[in-house]
């Protein structure tokens, strides 16, 4: 027998093997976390087993002549795995996965050469292992599946070994930081650094304090916030939160999220949020109400005060678990694709996120090509892990074809708040040419208008801008994201000092972006699109006819020069048409919303429906085909370009001559763009970036780019130039 007191698990290269980890102190401390972390969903034997026999497989001769600077090496994963398929019976192939992936990731069941039956084929049973199985494996189940519906099990099977794996990826990567960084360990957030929910709500309820019903939509968001805030002691479960847009959606639901965490003793907030725009306007105001150390934001564009320094900036380590934090903010695409990606480091975080109350604000934009597969995560997660999910919009989706039912309203009486909130009228215009459309939106006092496309996008703001100069501004993804914070900034400041301002945009500034024109244009789009378009027009309610009576302000819904041709957008226009309300009337009708969606989802050819039963197989979870499948922004062959827009310009010209660094890369974010390849081949001469390897002191090849400057390639005020312009003579001979 191998004394795992003799072996180690982790080396130090400058100090003797005395001061080494032994592999029987680490699997002691990976064993401890892990029975900590699955307690909350009822696992701890299951995750005992897991962190004691995960890395059994060093006490391989071969992996200890490894740490000892020996060319030898044992890939060690797949020996505990293997000990947990002999010797556990019915359950031991299960729990094999989270072993044999916990450093590449979850596997496939069967398959090629990465599949968990190719590993444990080669696998060696290690030696040492002292723990004994349980005499009946039942005792390794949570109750609510060795309670539950026998059908429903192979639905809940796949959430659990995921569950595990995240237990077993975070506690061992806290153990082996503990070890080897320990003063990077020293610097993680301890609980006490987090104010609890009592304290937070008292914040809460001071800033709620400060607003007054003095207008006809403040007396109803102060309506509705008290009929949301009497339902926060109710059980934990799915709740809708259906209020038209400008009904204070936002703040409800945070005092529903912190009372009903304090009745319920939930451990976090999360929000989902579907656009980096609203993150960042939802992370300022939670941040200014609850103190901005209590708020994690966590997505690709999140900004740090001191990139370089995390003592400065604790918060960014806990953006690899999410761990104590009270509050998360984060996008759809981090929240759903962690929970289905194979990959260890975003699973890391799962466990965490049992037992919270998880708002998905924008709950309309859930992607269309997985829906079932997000219902199914949103149902298990609400049975099985004590989460209450609140699904948060103004155009609420009917979701029961993906058995995402039963869930509470937390609104008063929604049909009566759409009449009351009413603050709009509808006019069909019809087909309109650009400089027709341009010279009837100039006849307005400032206007916003939403358009389908990019391309649409800049063509009418030429137009537009060519009437209003100066008063004109452009939104869409063809500009950086720190540079539509700047121009939304600037519009939001003209609007508040009442400077007559024209925007166009494309949809992204549809949802949550609190901006208030009076008029609003939309071409036509899905019947969720329109009310999102129509909830900028009269925000605030302060519109005034001449006698001084409260006016309505004005939606005008047209047809774009070119027919529509996007598959996903011509089935919504065309579900929206088939209302019988009728565009005019429909958005002010929640019952439309209903029709509309259940006609738009019926008419997808694919909602994820076949991606999800290949996680329901127990004898063969395609965690790695999923994970590979699961993409909610699809790499349809792009490129990654940074722009030299504002203070980042310093920075891109010391990585285009030096390389780019972490450091870098991170300050970057806000100026990068992605880009399709067939756009990305019409830019001139963008400079190919390097990796700098400081443990190399070289220069690697990188898959990022530059523009060198902003001169031809980069408008400031429509963002990236993807024209004529930017040709050369052999790429207009070739297109």
């Amino acid at each position: 027998m191998a004394d795992w007191e003799q072996c180690f698990a982790h080396s130090l290269p400058d100090k003797d093997c005395s001061q080494w980890q032994t592999l029987q102190a680490h699997a002691d401390g990976v064993r401890q976390l892990c029975e900590q972390f699955a307690a909350a969903f009822g696992s701890m034997e299951a995750a005992s087993l897991i962190g004691t026999v995960h890395d059994a497989g060093k006490v391989h001769p071969d992996f200890q002549a490894h740490l000892r600077g020996e060319p030898q090496n044992h890939p060690h994963a797949a020996d505990g795995a293997k000990w947990l398929d002999t010797h556990v019976p019915t359950l031991g192939r299960l729990l094999a996965y989270t072993v044999d992936g916990h450093h590449a990731g979850l596997p496939d069941g069967v398959g090629d050469d990465t599949s968990l039956t190719s590993h444990l084929c080669k696998a060696k049973e290690p030696q040492g292992i002292e723990a004994d199985p349980p005499k009946d494996v039942r005792e390794l189940l949570p109750d609510f599946i060795k309670n539950g519906d026998r059908e429903e099990v192979p639905h809940k099977l796949w959430l659990w070994v995921k569950m595990l794996f995240s237990c077993l990826v975070d506690a061992d990567w806290l153990d082996t930081e503990r070890f080897m960084d320990a003063d990077r360990a020293a610097t993680r957030p301890a609980p006490e650094t987090f104010d609890d929910f009592p304290i937070l709500l008292d914040r809460y309820r001071a800033r709620m304090a400060t607003f007054q019903a003095d207008t006809p939509v403040n007396k109803l968001r102060a309506d509705i916030l008290h009929a949301v805030l009497d339902k926060a002691k109710n059980a934990p479960g799915l709740y809708t939160l259906t209020v038209p847009t400008g009904g204070g959606k936002t703040l409800a639901s945070l005092g529903f999220a912190l009372e009903h965490a304090i009745a319920h003793n939930k451990c976090k907030i999360i929000y989902a949020i579907p656009y980096s725009t609203i993150i960042e306007q939802t992370s300022k105001t939670l941040s200014d109400i609850l103190g901005a150390h209590n708020v994690l934001e966590h997505h690709a564009e999140a900004k740090w005060r001191e990139d370089k320094d995390e003592v400065a900036n604790p918060l960014r380590q806990l953006t690899e678990n999410w761990d104590g934090v009270p509050v998360v903010v984060t996008t759809n695409v981090q929240f759903f694709e962690s929970f289905f990606s194979a990959q260890s480091s975003r699973c890391r975080k799962l466990h965490n996120i049992v037992n919270s109350v998880i708002i998905l604000d924008e709950a309309q934009k859930l992607p269309e090509k997985f829906l079932a597969p997000c219902a199914e995560l949103l149902r298990r997660l609400v049975a099985d892990y004590g989460c209450t999910v609140v699904l948060c919009t103004a155009t609420q989706p009917d979701l029961s074809a993906f058995r995402l039912t039963g869930a509470t309203e937390l609104a008063p009486d929604v049909d009566g708040l759409y009449a009351a909130l009413r603050r709009v009228d509808y006019h069909l215009l019809g087909r309109m040419e650009w400089p027709d459309l341009a010279d009837r939106i100039a006849q307005e006092q400032g206007a916003l208008c939403v358009v389908n496309t990019r391309q649409d996008a800049r063509d009418l703001y030429a137009a537009l801008n060519a009437l209003k100069p100066g008063d004109t501004f452009h939104l869409s993804t063809w500009m950086c994201p720190a540079h539509r914070r700047d121009v939304i900034t600037q519009i939001r400041e003209r609007l508040k000092a009442g400077t007559p301002t024209y925007v166009v945009s494309t949809s992204l500034i549809e949802a949550g972006v609190d901006l208030d024109f009076p008029a609003v244009f939309r071409a036509l789009a899905g019947l969720d699109s329109l009310a999102q378009a129509a909830g900028r027009c009269n925000r605030e309610g302060k519109l005034l006819s001449p006698d001084g009576t409260p006016a309505r302000g004005q939606v005008y819904l047209f047809e774009e020069p070119k027919p529509c041709v996007m598959g996903t957008l011509r089935k919504a226009i065309f579900a929206a048409g088939l209302l019988p309300e009728g565009l005019d009337e429909a958005p002010h009708h929640p019952a439309a919303f209903t029709a509309f969606f259940k006609e738009y989802f019926n008419g997808l050819n694919d909602r994820g429906e076949n991606l999800l039963t290949k996680l329901h197989n127990p004898r063969n979870l395609r965690f790695r085909e999923v994970s590979e499948l699961f993409r909610m922004i699809p790499d349809e062959g792009e490129e990654t370009v940074f722009v030299p827009y504002g203070n980042a310009k310093d920075i891109l010209e010391k990585a285009i001559e030096k390389g780019l660094t972490k450091e870098r890369l991170r300050a970057l974010r806000g100026v990068r763009l992605q880009v399709r390849r067939r756009d990305f081949a019409r830019l001139r001469a963008p400079t190919p970036l390097t990796i700098f390897n400081p443990e190399t002191g070289h220069r690697e090849e990188s898959p990022y780019y530059a523009l060198p400057d902003l001169k031809g390639l980069y408008s400031l005020e429509t963002g990236l130039n993807i024209t004529c312009e930017t040709l050369s003579a052999d790429d207009l001979i070739d297109n």
